[in-house]
């Protein structure tokens, strides 16, 4: 893992690019341990998305033999996610983005 500069100001929004997926994680979802980093949960995929010209960050966990998706507003900081069991990392994808929608009515308009 390469730990970008940006985390050092400002913890909650500092990123870590990861090696083994090749998508930015935030800081608060890894323990940093002698320049090393490990993640807390068992995130398995991270992306962007942008609903209504606000930008999300989506990711996808997975618990036992199902993937759940949440999401982070990279504007208010809020998070989320769906409950949804999914049998995939797309299905998980794609019902975090669906949970998004009442957020974004709710918070941005």
């Amino acid at each position: 893992m390469f730990v970008l500069e940006s985390m050092f100001s400002g913890y909650p929004l500092g990123l870590i690019a990861c090696d083994s997926c090749g998508h930015q994680h935030r800081v608060k979802d890894f323990i940093l341990t002698k320049g090393s980093s490990t993640q807390l949960d068992s995130e398995v995929h991270s992306e962007s998305y942008n609903y209504s010209g606000v930008d999300y960050s989506i990711s996808v966990i997975k618990e036992g033999r199902f993937f759940f998706g949440k999401w982070h507003c990279n504007s208010c900081g809020d998070d989320g996610g769906s409950s949804k069991e999914c049998p995939s990392i797309k299905d998980a994808v794609d019902y975090a983005k669906l949970n998004v929608g009442p957020h974004q009515t709710m918070k941005h308009g």
